[in-house]
């Protein structure tokens, strides 16, 4: 038998028991849901829209040159790539957002934020190593 159709297999064997993990901790979370919780939530998604880290990488840019118009390329690149992968995902995935909406094109998994925010992480970490901690935890 083929790899890809062993992975694939065992992909298939492992979702279901995934599945009902992922629905057991969604429940979970749910019901331990506070307003204040969700003030903090929305304050760090909007932290994370197009224009903030736009103006980020437009920053960056700004850094001594070469290393900051470099740096905010690879942010750019990376970014999209990060991008073309998540939304792909997300159409084939299909998971439903928290707050039950089942639009393919904006669904739950994989997080858009999550990828932007270690992608982008990433891309600072190679330029300034230093600063790992910190982009890593704000990741």
């Amino acid at each position: 038998m083929p790899a890809a159709l062993r992975v694939l297999g065992a992909a298939l064997l492992l979702s279901s028991p995934l599945l009902d993990l992922d629905g057991a901790m969604v429940r979970a979370l749910q019901g331990r849901r506070t307003a204040a919780a969700d003030r903090v939530m929305r304050f760090v998604t909007e932290a994370g829209n197009p224009v903030t880290v736009l103006a980020g990488i437009l920053l960056i840019s700004l850094a001594p040159p070469p290393a900051g118009v470099l740096t905010a390329r690879a942010a750019v690149v990376t970014l999209a790539s990060a991008n073309l992968a998540t939304e792909g995902l997300k159409l084939a995935v299909g998971r439903a957002r928290p707050d039950g909406s089942r639009r393919r094109a904006n669904s739950s998994f994989p997080s858009s934020h999550a990828a932007n925010a270690y992608a982008l992480a990433a891309v600072l970490v190679d330029r300034w190593p230093r600063a790992g901690p910190v982009c890593w935890s704000a990741a």
